[in-house]
């Protein structure tokens, strides 16, 4: 799928699988076994596990920011502004930061989403001891909002704990960008489904900097995208994407796990499908559109390509 070549030698070879759906799930394209591959969500969930808490209008209770939906929807680095917005967010919902489980609180990458199970639970009038927990109503709510939009029996649903002690969503890659599809166009859905994912993408699109931060992949494509799409990264080479003016999902899994090439892959995917143009893609991703390998001095040694399999229709 992806071959980085110097001199006359391939040096690495990256496979994969890519899926791009609509919102009823048909697969419109695909490469490897998007229907097969069993993924894990990661943070790529981020956005629906947003969705999920905003169908309750946690965001109309509290008078959430959109800067404070965004970072919910984050795998921030911990700047100012991700650390203000977080403490804000705790702020509304007269939550203090010790309650958060990461052990460095609001600047852990994924307080964002905890401060939003966190709110969910203090509107529900649930304990906010042990929300992670999957048996915890926050947790059982957001399961079933994952199935959901995915359309995936919860009992289907492989749960693991992320990283941040959160649990994760495993399912084949087809059904995550099922689950993006929606997203960007939740007409299936029920209303409050359909505000929440509006409420999300506009966060997400206005705001890019509140995803990752300075200078990072999430923050720059979603920039890039202005407005036509949005995107997240899952650790371990996963990567889904909305596109929004065509109701459609793209979701990505590198079998390395490498997230570069999963950056790179997302980047000649929605150029080929024409919602990226190679000029914003050459200008503003440059070092993820078949990068150069350059030495010391910046001469250029090789490159990176896509294979001749790599092949996607334009939308």
């Amino acid at each position: 799928m992806l071959i980085k070549r110097r001199g006359p030698i391939d040096e690495a070879v990256w496979s994969g699988h890519v899926a791009l759906v609509d919102s009823e799930g048909n697969l419109l394209a695909g490469l490897g076994d998007p229907a097969a591959r069993e993924i894990y969500f990661r943070s790529a969930a981020k956005p629906l596990q947003a969705v999920a808490v905003l169908r309750f209008e946690v965001d109309l209770r509290y008078g959430l920011t959109e800067r404070e939906v965004a970072v919910m929807c984050g795998s921030h680095l911990g700047e100012p502004d991700h650390i203000a917005a977080v403490e804000s967010l705790l702020a509304r919902i007269d939550c203090c930061p010790g309650v958060l489980y990461p052990p460095n609180g609001v600047r852990h990458g994924c307080s964002g989403k905890h401060s939003g199970f966190l709110a969910l639970a203090v509107q529900q009038g649930w304990p906010v001891t042990d929300y992670l927990e999957p048996e915890h109503p926050v947790q059982r709510t957001v399961l079933s909002h994952i199935a959901e939009m995915c359309e995936r029996d919860p009992r289907d649903i492989r749960v693991a704990r992320e990283n941040c002690g959160a649990p994760t969503f495993g399912m084949p890659l087809l059904h995550m960008a099922l689950g993006y599809a929606r997203l960007a166009d939740p007409g299936r859905m029920a209303e409050p489904v359909r505000r929440a994912c509006g409420r999300v993408v506009s966060a997400m699109a206005n705001h890019p900097d509140m995803i990752r931060g300075s200078n990072t992949f999430c923050t720059r494509l979603n920039k890039a995208g202005r407005g036509a799409f949005v995107g997240k990264w899952g650790a371990t080479g996963v990567y889904g994407v909305a596109l929004l003016r065509q109701g459609m999902g793209l979701a990505v899994k590198i079998e390395s796990g490498l997230d570069q090439a999963a950056f790179e892959v997302v980047t000649t995917s929605l150029v080929q499908l024409g919602v990226l143009t190679p000029e914003v893609a050459g200008e503003e991703l440059a070092e993820y559109y078949q990068p150069l390998i350059a030495d010391v001095c910046g001469v250029p040694r090789g490159h990176t390509e896509v294979g001749e399999d790599f092949v996607l229709p334009k939308l």
